[in-house]
C-alpha cells in the first residue's frame, strides 16, 4: 500500500516536473531539486524492497523522504486521524500541527546529524530494524558540539539507545536531541510529529 502511495505521487511530480514533498540525501549530501526527480520510485520496482534493490546498485548510502505521502490516500489518512483523535483525547490537542513522513533507505545515520526537532516524534516502522540513539537536552545544552554532528563517539556513553521493530512505536519530546542509526540493512519508517506554539527549549 505504502509503495503504491509513493508511485502515485513520484508519477505526479514527474508529471509536474517538480519533486516539491521530497528530499533526497546521497552519500550524506541533500541533492538538487531538479536531480530528485530521477531517483524516484517507479512502478516497475515492484515494492519497497524492490525500489532499494535498484537504488543500492548505485548508492552504498541513500535516504528518500517524503513528507506529503499521505495526501495520495484518503484511507491511510483515515488511519492516522484515528490514531490523532485517540492521541488528543488523552494528551490535549496541539495547538499548532501534525505532519507525517516517511523515510526510508540504507543510511547508517541521519544524514543532517544530531539534532533536536522542535516536536514531539512518534516513530513507526513498516520494513526493517530502527535504532534511534537520544540526548537529554541539559548534556546537550552543556555540549553545543554535538548540534549536527556526525561524528559523535564521544558523546555515546551520555546517551539513550531505543529500538523498535514493525508494529512497535517509539516516543521522543521535542526537546530529545537524537539520531537515527543502521547497519545499512533497508528500512523505512513513518514519523508523526506533533507541534505545538512552545518551543523545545520549553516543552
Amino acid at each position: 500500500e505504502i509503495f503504491k502511495m509513493l508511485v502515485n505521487f513520484s508519477n505526479r511530480c514527474r508529471k509536474l516536473k517538480s519533486s516539491e514533498g521530497f528530499k533526497l540525501y546521497l552519500n550524506g549530501e541533500m541533492q538538487h531539486p531538479e536531480d530528485v526527480l530521477q531517483h524516484l520510485p517507479v512502478k516497475s520496482d515492484k515494492t519497497l524492497t524492490g525500489y532499494h534493490r535498484r537504488m543500492e546498485k548505485y548508492f552504498p548510502d541513500y535516504c528518500l523522504v517524503c513528507d506529503e505521502l499521505l495526501q495520495t490516500s484518503h484511507d491511510s489518512w483515515a488511519k492516522l486521524q484515528e490514531f490523532t483523535r485517540t492521541l488528543f483525547k488523552s494528551v490535549g490537542f496541539p495547538n499548532r500541527f501534525v505532519e507525517m513522513g516517511l523515510y526510508l533507505g540504507n543510511y547508517r545515520k541521519t544524514p543532517f546529524g544530531v539534532h533536536v526537532d522542535g516536536c514531539g516524534v512518534f516513530s513507526f516502522p513498516v520494513v526493517g530494524h530502527k535504532t534511534f540513539r537520544l540526548w537529554k537536552p541539559e548534556f546537550a545544552k552543556k555540549n553545543p558540539s554535538l548540534d549536527r554532528t556526525l561524528s559523535y563517539d564521544r558523546f555515546k556513553k551520555n546517551s539513550k539507545i531505543m529500538k523498535v521493530t514493525p508494529g512497535g512505536m517509539t516516543y521522543w519530546p521535542s526537546n530529545a536531541w537524537h539520531i537515527a542509526e543502521s547497519d545499512g540493512s533497508f528500512n523505512a519508517t513513518w514519523s508523526l510529529g506533533v507541534w505545538v506554539d512552545r518551543t523545545h527549549l520549553e516543552n
